[in-house]
């Protein structure tokens, strides 16, 4: 994780999306999240070790599953275009599953199973 000013961050550093938060005194703002469960959880990890702030509202960029697939590890208030939500509705732990699989067919079997518990939350 990177800082770029006073409670900006952003990290690079995994498969899919690139993430960033903005602590504002109230809580964090969230851009997108990672794409696999672990990483969600060392994203949280990582925000929770420079700022006792939770997050108060998630940012999806667009509704593919490598931008919002972990968002319910993250965050229940997602924020997204309007034209996006259907999107959103349409996947579940089901289909991130079958993308998963698709894409990344050498996925290890715990980031298999992690994946399909997954649920999508709508903005």
């Amino acid at each position: 994780m990177k800082q770029i000013a006073e409670g900006i961050f952003y990290e690079t550093a995994w498969d899919g999306a690139n993430v960033g938060a903005i602590s504002t005194g109230e809580g964090i703002v969230l851009m997108d999240s990672p794409m696999w469960p672990r990483d969600a959880r060392e994203w949280k990890g990582q925000l929770a070790r420079v700022s006792s702030e939770s997050a108060i509202f998630l940012i999806n960029t667009d509704y593919h599953f490598d931008h919002i697939m972990t968002d319910c590890l993250l965050c229940d208030r997602v924020i997204a275009h309007s034209l996006a939500e259907a999107g959103f509705l349409a996947q579940d732990g089901e289909v991130f599953g079958q993308l998963a699989d698709t894409f990344f067919p050498d996925i290890d079997e715990e980031s298999r199973h992690e994946v399909r518990e997954l649920r999508s939350v709508s903005p």
